[in-house]
């Protein structure tokens, strides 16, 4: 396992990545890369990104996650499975707004094995394991 710190000019850390004896992105227990940024010198996660030899991959989760500036919860959540998106329970990408502190979902698109569907056809897709 390889460890990697990429710094700001600041100095500050803007990313820590987790690699693979071969230099992959990889990290079967959590996230293999951290995103941070920094409101007033104080760090706060941007973003989490989980990967299985350098392809985007969780299980049972958004694969990457984006959080908004100031601390105040997710942004984005993106599902992939093997590097495609996918997600069997909703939709594979979604954005959200925080509005006077409740996330609002503003966008999301639903995928099968990196085929972007409209609801419907994600739905009959599922009823009758077509993507298969």
């Amino acid at each position: 396992m390889i460890i990697n710190y990429d710094i700001f000019h600041s100095g500050l850390v803007s990313f820590i990545s987790i690699l693979n004896d071969s230099g992959f992105l990889h990290n079967e227990y959590g996230p293999a890369e951290i995103g941070y940024s920094y409101n007033k010198g104080i760090p706060i996660v941007s973003s989490e990104k989980w990967f299985i030899s350098g392809d985007l991959h969780r299980i049972g989760g958004p694969a990457a996650i984006y959080y908004n500036f100031y601390g105040a919860g997710v942004e984005a959540e993106r599902y992939y499975i093997n590097g495609l998106k996918h997600n069997e329970l909703g939709p594979a990408e979604t954005r959200y707004q925080i509005i006077v502190g409740d996330r609002v979902m503003i966008k999301s698109h639903y995928y099968l094995n990196n085929l972007m569907l409209t609801k419907e056809e994600w739905e009959d897709q599922l009823a009758t394991k077509l993507y298969w």
